[in-house]
């Protein structure tokens, strides 16, 4: 029994398997690609703008606030929060913000 998703049809060789992709997309990912590329060669094995971001864990400290609060901040719009695996990260801006509104 096959499991796999061949968007019906059964090929045995998924090298012969061809999909279609809007132009703009197979540009952007082509763009990021690069971009990878050259941070690897540079030497870089974090990406550059993690500094401009702070964890859920951090934030929690510097504002005293929990898990709550930040999920209402989210929804309300006042934060943007990245999901990385299951860390959360928030811009440092919108934190420092949050921070000086309190």
């Amino acid at each position: 029994m096959n499991t796999s998703k061949n968007f019906g049809t059964n090929h045995d060789n998924s090298e012969e398997l061809l999909i279609m992709v809007p132009f703009a997309l197979l540009n952007a990912i082509g763009q990021k690609q690069d971009e990878l590329l050259q941070l690897i060669q540079k030497g870089h094995h974090q990406a550059p703008a993690l500094k401009d971001y702070l964890s859920e864990a951090e934030a929690k400290k510097l504002l005293s606030k929990g898990k709550t609060w930040f999920f209402n901040m989210r929804n309300l719009g006042k934060l943007t929060g990245v999901k990385v695996g299951a860390t959360r990260f928030y811009k440092m801006t919108e934190i420092q913000e949050l921070f000086n509104n309190a």
